[in-house]
């Protein structure tokens, strides 16, 4: 009876600590979530709908694009179609974006790669109100690039999402005609097609290479059979 007891109690003991456990683990978690929140910085927000042009600076040279009747197309040439999609993922990408790290009061911006930025987004609003969006180097350590809104003294660590939407050139922003995609899928079309008669053909000189073999098999056992006649 005094065995059982101590058993129950050693048990009692051991769900106590794995509840403490339990709850001590939740309430870490939990404290950990708060402080990530904590740890994000809104670097921009904007209202896209808002946004009439986007001045874009990057390696592959200038780009200008404006909305015209909710349509955006090329400052230089409006009859150029472009891939609205596309155009519509910056502006979600630029609409608000936001930070894991700063960096405050900064003079030295070229060690940030931001003294000549990799990418410079000129966003204005239907206000006239123009917003500069400056990208520099990426950070190896933080898998993230260096951001400067404007003349800024903060340095902002961003995802790559706005290197990603705003790296291209006027050629990656075309929309991709009906003629084209028809092109690709007859050129896909030819090649299959041309694949499988390979393939036929290939088949069929298999076939007649067996055939040959058996038939001379079956006339060298017939001429053994001759001979021992």
């Amino acid at each position: 009876m005094k065995k059982q007891k101590m058993q129950l109690i050693i048990i009692l003991v051991l769900l106590a600590v794995f509840a403490a456990g339990y709850f001590g683990l939740k309430h870490y978690n939990k404290v950990q979530d708060d402080k990530a929140s904590k740890d994000t910085y809104t670097v921009l927000t904007l209202d896209k709908s808002a946004i009439t042009e986007m001045k874009i600076t990057n390696t592959n040279g200038d780009i200008d694009l404006v909305k015209k009747d909710d349509t955006w197309v090329l400052a230089s040439d409006e009859s150029q179609k472009l891939d609205q999609d596309t155009i519509s993922t910056m502006l979600e990408d630029v609409e608000k974006i936001t930070a894991n790290n700063k960096i405050d009061k900064v003079t030295d911006f070229d060690q940030y790669g931001l003294k000549t930025p990799s990418i410079t987004v000129t966003v204005t609003t239907s206000d006239g109100k123009q917003t500069v969006v400056n990208l520099g180097s990426y950070s190896e350590a933080a898998s993230r690039y260096y951001c400067r809104i404007g003349e800024d003294t903060t340095v902002y660590l961003v995802a790559s999402e706005i290197d990603t939407a705003f790296n291209k050139s006027s050629s990656d922003l075309a929309a991709q005609s009906s003629a084209d995609s028809s092109s690709s899928a007859s050129d896909g079309l030819v090649n299959s097609t041309i694949a499988g008669s390979d393939d036929s053909a290939a088949a069929s000189t298999t076939a007649s290479a067996d055939a040959s073999a058996a038939s001379d098999v079956s006339d060298a056992a017939d001429t053994g059979a001759s001979s021992g006649n």
